[in-house]
């Protein structure tokens, strides 16, 4: 029987429908019941039918994702298992597609409901599981190809040789992932699975891989979570980004970490549609520039969008104009930097810059946020450049109405750095607050530290 899946679709989670959202010429959409275009849906789906028919199966029922088999070894009890299955069925609502189901098809006569191509490819399926291929014996010196795969669950190599251009199989590795293996990135699971085959093939005398190409490529796959240990040393400011997209608004949460451990946070609202990877780039941008407004000269930033992380880092290539323009200017900002590494982390080490932009995608209360954007940043001029156009020059004279004049300048340093604000900070510390205030003018590094300077 085939429970055909357009029939029987997932409702998605309210909070993962904001997750899938597409746009197009129309308007933003998302989906509100999980499509087999998902990379997981049949996953799920999988997940879904396992439930149902829990009591059923290996007894009197399989299923593989919306094809089911209900089989008895006694006809007289086959209608009853039909009439388990069928409760089942009504019992969650799914429908059959009446097209591709048969009843009543007995074991030796179930290939004869299949077309001739199929049944080919199943007779030579069972030709090959009866004729396992035998290893080849290796030879001394001989260069041996090893190929890896990782499933969410475990890690596989094989090892083979190629002669005349035929590949044989020398040896077989496998592991199950157990614990916090199976949290791995996709890329650290390839490289555990490399270092797996090393240790197991180190036992064999002809079968052994050089320690320089384990080492090479460990490398240049696994992230470079070495700069932590900087970090920790005191050498370089964190900075955590994230984005968040709404049908209606955007929001990028930035959460800045001195090399004394003190943290700044900051969250701006994009008071315009944006999609997923922009708001990405929104919040990478944003860091940067408050980065540079405290001076801090070394940088770590650490963000759980794998494909912007990806591009900045040459992984992936930009291939979107929009999304070129956007990582033309993280590289124009990155050379301001005597040092600036970017990398990937798991979602749930990103928490507080993952709030601070939901809370700026969601809430329109205006004195909730550090500022309000109304214009991509890929639209602002660079380095000073007026814009032409009247709209976009409106748009820039909003943003800039609190740039201060030199005379209203010092007035602000004193205000935040010995009124209410304040609490006697460094010049690095009173930029950023002063910043953070909403207040900026050209020379405002300078000032502070002459500022404190005198105070001091």
């Amino acid at each position: 029987m085939d429970a055909f899946s357009g029939y029987n679709q997932i409702k998605m989670n309210k909070a993962d429908q904001e997750k899938t959202s597409f746009v197009t010429s129309q308007d933003l959409f998302c989906y509100k019941v999980m499509s087999f275009g998902l990379k997981k849906a049949g996953a799920a789906y999988q997940r879904l039918v396992n439930h149902m028919f829990h009591p059923q199966i290996e007894q009197n029922v399989e299923v593989y994702v919306d094809d089911m088999l209900v089989k008895s070894y006694d006809e007289e009890k086959h209608l009853d298992d039909l009439q388990e299955t069928f409760d089942t069925l009504r019992q969650y609502h799914m429908k059959l597609n009446p097209n591709k189901c048969a009843f009543r098809v007995s074991s030796r006569k179930f290939l004869g409901f299949m077309t001739n191509e199929c049944r080919k490819a199943f007779e030579d399926l069972k030709t090959y599981l009866t004729k396992a291929p035998l290893l080849s014996p290796s030879i001394l010196g001989e260069e041996l190809y090893l190929y890896l795969a990782i499933t969410p669950h475990a890690v596989s190599s094989a090892l083979v040789s190629e002669e005349d251009k035929v590949q044989k199989p020398v040896y077989y590795t496998s592991k199950a992932l157990r614990g916090a293996e199976e949290g791995y990135p996709l890329m650290e699971k390839l490289a555990f699975a490399l270092i797996t085959s090393s240790r197991k093939l180190r036992y064999q005398p002809r079968l052994t891989i050089k320690a320089q190409a384990l080492a090479d490529f460990i490398a240049e796959f696994t992230p470079n979570y070495d700069d932590l240990d900087e970090v920790e040393n005191g050498k370089k400011w964190v900075i955590h980004v994230d984005g968040s997209s709404t049908q209606y608004a955007g929001g990028i949460g930035v959460v800045l970490q001195s090399p004394e451990g003190d943290k700044l946070k900051y969250k701006v609202r994009l008071q315009y549609q944006t999609t997923n990877n922009e708001v990405e780039y929104e919040a990478l941008l944003k860091g940067l520039e408050l980065a540079k407004s405290v001076e801090a000269k070394s940088i770590l930033v650490l963000g759980d969008s794998q494909l912007i992380m990806g591009q900045v880092n040459g992984m992936y290539e930009a291939k979107e104009d929009r999304m070129k323009k956007y990582l033309h200017r993280v590289i124009h900002l990155m050379k301001k930097f005597e040092e600036a590494d970017f990398v990937q982390i798991p979602r749930e080490e990103n928490m507080e810059a993952d709030i601070l932009a939901k809370e700026a995608s969601t809430n329109e209360a205006m004195e909730e946020f550090d500022k309000i954007q109304y214009i991509t940043s890929i639209d602002i001029p660079e380095d000073g450049q007026l814009t032409k156009g009247k709209d976009e020059a409106r748009k820039l004279r909003v943003r800039s109405a609190r740039c201060l004049a030199p005379d209203k300048a010092n007035c602000v340093l004193r205000e935040v750095h010995e009124g209410a604000c304040g609490n006697h900070s460094g010049a690095r510390s009173l930029v950023y607050k002063v910043v953070h205030a909403g207040y900026y003018w050209p020379n405002m590094q300078t000032d502070a530290k002459a500022y404190v300077k005198a105070c001091d």
